[in-house]
């Protein structure tokens, strides 16, 4: 087999990726070479930044832009033959996937049993995050209450499913994810005013930046609640999910049969 012969052409589809981490990287996108990427969104600092992405590059031929339908939705998955020429950057496309990481699942609150869809208040605040992280900061200690000052007011579960939903609608093509369980990260600590004034401006925000890692975890609980609710949501759209998980590979399994169980075929 000759040079040629052995250069590796199949068309490249990256399933997985976080572009939207460091924004300047997005302009390298049309010269990929890759078929299709499929970003994915993490957090709340991130669900936007996807949406806009998917609606800048869906097709990434500079001279073919994303077609928007008169009910505001988009073709992100616009098959594009009107140009059948040989540059391969006619088919290059965003698949968009909209969805929040267990890393970031202390940042929601489950209001289901709530009576009012109001904002948390300071103690709410307060007492969700002793309630969700493992092991439960300490109120007798200075650094944890740092801690939980720095975190942000949660927001509410059934609000992001409603965004996610919306965003679903808007892009037919979409998936739910980054969604997982993790037994094995922790949370970075707060930001110190120093890192603050020196952190890389080209980074999106919430995510760890080098910072030390803090005893805390999300229990394994939340985490399901906050899995499960996005599993439900990908059934009832009929979406693909995008399935994270780290050191519980079982409970995972348990956690995805629990959708199923009652449906199985005889």
């Amino acid at each position: 087999m000759d040079e040629a012969e052995d250069e590796f052409e199949w068309p490249l589809y990256d399933a997985h990726c976080h572009p939207t981490d460091t924004m300047s990287s997005i302009e390298q996108i049309p010269t990929m070479n890759v078929s299709a990427l499929t970003i994915m969104a993490t957090r709340a600092q991130d669900q936007d930044l996807v949406a806009n992405v998917a609606k800048s590059h869906a097709l990434s031929n500079s001279s073919v832009s994303p077609s928007k339908n008169n009910d505001n939705t988009y073709d992100d998955n616009k098959d594009d033959t009107a140009n059948d020429g040989n540059d391969d950057a006619n088919w290059r496309k965003i698949v968009p996937s909209f969805g929040w990481h267990p890393w970031f699942s202390h940042h929601l609150y489950d209001d289901t049993d709530r009576s009012n869809s109001n904002p948390l208040t300071p103690s709410e605040t307060k007492a969700h995050y002793h309630a969700v992280l493992t092991p439960s900061p300490s109120l007798d200690s200075p650094e944890d209450e740092n801690f939980l000052s720095a975190l942000p007011p949660p927001k509410l579960l059934s609000q992001f499913l409603t965004e996610t939903r919306e965003r679903l609608t808007q892009f037919p093509s979409a998936l739910i994810g980054e969604i997982g369980l993790d037994r094995a990260f922790r949370l970075p600590v707060a930001w110190n005013p120093n890192d603050v004034e020196n952190r890389d401006g080209k980074l999106t925000p919430g995510g760890r930046e080098g910072r030390r890692l803090s005893p805390f975890r999300v229990e394994l609980e939340h985490q399901k609640r906050v899995f499960l609710s996005q599993v439900k949501l990908a059934a009832e759209m009929g979406r693909a999910v995008s399935v994270h998980g780290v050191q519980c590979h079982g409970v995972l399994f348990e956690t995805l049969r629990e959708t199923w169980r009652g449906s199985e075929i005889e």
